[in-house]
């Protein structure tokens, strides 16, 4: 079969769709527009393996080859080359359709505006600690392609399978899976916000992709509290059979609670559980200043959020690319910080930049590189004297200097680490 891979992407998406079809004796070919230095290691090691390559352009020609393309996340369903293409595919159908081949695999389908991350984390371990057979993948940076053969070699045991889902993939899922949608044990959506209108023409359309995955059959339908308020605000339908609740933490339990799990049990657990990277993440404690690595803070709301959440005066590393998020909803994370240092990119120099001038914060940068900013972040914060918190928590999409939000985390990780 000949496999084209359209988009290698930021998160090796690509890289593993490539490696699955290669491993299985298929001709593999990738095409992005990037240029080849920007993705290695990934096509060194592709091409040892028998992958070739388009690179900088696509090729209508890759397209007529192909039996098969399988879609990044990121492409556009609108884009022209799609009309070209005989079969399309994704990570998460292909696993849909290997999970329908086995008895027992139970599907549980999680997305959101935030949290989702989080929520599928804590239930992907949970299950584990309750020596339950489970697998972890999707949207968390997790590829399908790295776990559907686990699932085809499951063999009567009970197999959960936590997938997070972004807008895109569930708007890919509900486009091109073939044949009968598959039956989930447990559908979630943690929460809604404006996101992505840089990609979208309203948080309507954005919501509304967020919600076709409630068109697919579940077995139990959970949503947050507000969600349902965000969604009914903008006279958007939901399911009349979900279970609201108020919180990601009672959201969990409910959903464990509906596999046998006891609520004493689950509690037990949470000491067990792993953190996840880049998520309210305590780094290091140098002195009187606690590191935190906020970077999956991508809009506004999260960096809010998370800044609510300090015991102590902080310093807030903060901006990014566009991503037309509202900029007064990051008027108190703002001002309520002793000082602000601001990451290069579109959104910081459109509007973040004006926005902190006109209310005469204090602030230093642009910056472009990880160095930079914690350096200046450690001086600004000696000088300070207090107990203090240095949070990285941009609020602002990451591309430009790092390409991509946990580049920007690991990265700033890596910085604290080598201070004195």
């Amino acid at each position: 079969m000949n496999v084209l891979i359209f988009g290698l992407g930021n998160h090796k998406g690509g890289y593993s769709a490539a490696r699955y079809y290669l491993s299985r004796g298929d001709s593999v070919r990738v095409t992005d527009l990037r240029e080849e230095a920007y993705l290695k290691p990934d096509v060194d090691t592709l091409k040892r393996l028998g992958a070739s390559f388009t690179l900088t352009r696509h090729d209508k020609s890759d397209f007529e080859w192909a039996d098969l393309v399988i879609k990044n996340p990121a492409v556009a369903q609108n884009n022209p080359f799609l009309t070209m293409a005989k079969n399309i595919s994704t990570d998460i159908i292909e696993l849909c359709l290997a999970a329908g081949k086995r008895n027992n695999v139970h599907l549980i389908g999680i997305t959101g505006t935030k949290g989702k991350s989080s929520t599928a984390h804590t239930i992907y371990h949970q299950l584990l600690c309750h020596k339950e057979k489970a697998l972890l993948c999707g949207n968390i940076g997790i590829s399908a392609f790295t776990i559907i053969d686990q699932v085809l070699q499951n063999r009567g045991d009970p197999l959960y399978i936590v997938m997070e889902l972004s807008s895109w993939q569930i708007h890919d899922l509900y486009t091109f899976l073939p044949g009968e949608r598959p039956l989930f044990h447990s559908l979630i959506l943690t929460s809604l916000y404006p996101d992505h209108l840089d990609a979208y023409a309203s948080t309507e359309s954005y919501y509304r992709d967020k919600m076709l995955l409630f068109d697919f059959p579940g077995s139990h339908l959970f949503m947050a509290a507000q969600s349902i308020k965000a969604l009914e605000d903008l006279n958007i339908p939901h399911p009349s059979n979900i279970r609201i609740v108020d919180s990601n933490s009672a959201l969990i339990t409910a959903v464990l609670t509906e596999f046998g799990l006891s609520e004493q049990s689950i509690r037990e657990s949470y000491r067990k559980i792993p953190h996840l990277p880049h998520r309210k993440e305590i780094v290091r404690t140098t002195g009187k200043i606690t590191w935190i690595n906020d970077s999956s803070a991508t809009i506004p709301q999260a960096s809010d959020y998370s800044v609510r959440t300090l015991d102590f005066p902080y310093i807030l590393i903060c901006g990014g690319s566009e991503k037309n998020s509202e900029i007064p909803l990051f008027h108190d994370a703002l001002t309520g910080a002793s000082h602000l240092i601001l990451i290069e990119g579109t959104f910081t120099r459109s509007r973040l930049l004006p926005y902190i001038t006109s209310l005469a914060l204090p602030f230093s940068g642009p910056y472009s590189d990880m160095t930079t900013i914690v350096k200046e972040a450690s001086e600004i914060a000696n000088r300070d004297g207090r107990k203090i918190t240095v949070i990285l928590s941009p609020g602002a999409a990451s591309f430009g200097p790092f390409r991509n939000s946990d580049d920007r985390g690991r990265q700033f990780t890596e910085c604290v680490g080598r201070l004195l």
